[in-house]
């Protein structure tokens, strides 16, 4: 039953899983665990990092500074933006978390949950391995071109999470087993102290930049590759040249909506809307963006090698009735509305500044607001000035596709050639995803420790400050991933 289920993939799994398991037993001898931690040690590789880094030295210099100006700008809107998604998860309820893990799944397709973003076992694989090789090396690179010497390289698994370092001599980056001679060390490392600790403060902001940067200029550059090989001009990322398209194919229609009761069909596909060619899904979005409710237009294309041409009176899109889910802080400021009159439209104007700015959600929130008996007659004043001043949008009633199809001379490379485009997606999304994580001001993250050190140069009476704004950033990254979701 087992070996029936069995597919080529979840077998590649397997076999990748019991040679690493293999690999860490031979080599058990030089692996260190500490509790949850496994750590791995070695000096090879250093001699590679330093002739890189003594190749173009002014470059590295010139590269690695300008990471620091932009890694601690990264740093100031990465805090921004959390402290922005908590505000935005209790003043509107509904929302995903705006930040997530990424983890492996056995499944052939991404899929998501709360929180986090699986991705294909093998994607998750080779996209780790360069965002450590890429981070690690050029905090090498860079360190040793800054004077830095390095005591050794390796990698680490803290639970199932893999990770890896390069450590510099004189600082213990990571766990050590001590022998154990009756002394007591004067000072202990709280776990807040950056292992590159000597030397120049901008040395030491180059080197902390150096990962993190370098893992962004990855993931543009895989960008702009994707980009020129796969353009998202036609609605998605699509290999260019490789296909025909032959306009949109119906996937689905609604139940008692105008399409059905004009004769729209699954599998029909669509040329020409209100005389505009059809190819692409951007051209579907662009033929048919701003319709309003009673609106008619021609929908044209063939079915079953016929030609159709049918006149679609739209509906009223049911996005325009809606209705307003209340958040945390609607609650709490409607029942202070009851007993200090006004404080209610104050909150309004805040919350506007999170909420989309569109006719229907307000009309929503106006509406719940005429339910709760507050405000007086100011929520029917305010709703039928919106349903006077708003056109209702159109709706036609089916989900769509593209119909295309794979040219001839590229229909053996084709499948290799769409795994490749989605592997490079996922490069960019984790290495850069990485890359901004890495650069939050908490510590031990490069960006907290980026923070530190500029605290310590310049204003070393406040050294007490990075603990702060580390432990701020790591409640603001907790509430922006799990608020949401308990909300």
């Amino acid at each position: 039953m087992f070996l029936e289920s069995l597919t080529p993939r979840i077998a590649s799994i397997i076999i990748f899983v019991a040679i690493i398991a293999i690999i860490i037993w031979r080599d058990r001898e030089n692996i260190e665990r500490h509790s949850v931690l496994i750590v791995r040690r070695t000096r090879k590789g250093i001699e590679f990092i330093k002739k890189v880094a003594n190749r173009h030295s002014k470059i590295w210099k010139i590269y690695s500074t300008i990471g620091v100006y932009l890694s601690l700008v990264i740093t100031v809107v990465g805090f921004l933006f959390l402290g922005y998604n908590v505000l935005r998860s209790l003043v509107e309820a509904g929302i995903d978390p705006a930040i997530g893990l990424v983890l492996p799944t056995v499944s052939q397709t991404p899929s998501m949950a709360p929180g986090v973003f699986f991705i294909p076992f093998w994607y998750w694989i080779i996209g780790v391995a360069t965002v450590m090789v890429i981070h690690e090396m050029m905090h090498g690179v860079v360190g040793a071109n800054e004077g830095f010497k390095i005591k050794s390289v390796g990698w680490l698994l803290l639970v199932i999470l893999p990770g890896a370092f390069v450590e510099p001599e004189g600082e213990e980056m990571l766990p050590e087993d001590k022998e154990d001679d009756g002394e007591q060390e004067d000072e202990e490392d709280d776990g807040t102290t950056n292992p590159w600790g000597d030397g120049p403060v901008m040395s030491k902001l180059r080197v902390l930049a150096a990962g993190s940067w370098s893992n962004l200029c990855f993931a543009v550059v895989v960008g702009l590759l994707i980009f020129a090989v796969a353009p998202t001009t036609t609605g998605q990322a699509e290999l260019r040249g490789f296909y025909e398209h032959e306009g949109i194919r119906i996937a689905q229609v609604g139940n008692e909506t105008p399409a059905m009761e004009q004769g729209l069909r699954e599998d029909m596909i669509i040329n020409n809307i209100g005389g505009k060619r059809v190819e692409h899904l951007m051209d579907f979005q662009e033929a048919t963006q701003g319709l309003k409710a009673n609106e008619t237009i021609t929908i044209a294309g063939r079915y079953n090698e016929s030609e159709f041409e049918k006149n679609i009176t739209m509906d009223v899109s049911p996005a325009e009735n809606m209705t307003y889910d209340p958040a945390v802080l609607d609650k709490l400021f409607i029942k202070l509305e009851r007993n200090f009159p006004g404080v209610y439209e104050r909150y309004m104007s805040f919350q506007d500044l999170f909420l989309d700015d569109n006719p229907q959600t307000k009309i929503a929130r106006w509406e719940w607001l005429q339910e709760q008996g507050v405000m007086e007659d100011r929520p029917e004043e305010e709703i039928r000035r919106l349903e006077e001043e708003h056109e209702p949008s159109g709706y036609i009633g089916i989900s769509i596709a593209e119909e295309r199809n794979v040219k001839e001379r590229y229909a053996t490379i084709e499948p290799v050639a769409v795994y490749i485009l989605q592997l490079l997606m996922f490069l960019v999304i984790i290495h850069s995803g990485v890359a901004i994580a890495n650069l939050l001001p908490m510590i031990p993250l490069d960006g907290g420790w980026m923070i530190s050190e500029i605290i310590n140069e310049y204003k070393p009476e406040w050294e007490n400050l990075p603990k702060y704004i580390s432990y701020v950033t790591l409640a603001l990254f907790l509430l922006t991933l799990g608020l949401p979701i308990l909300l």
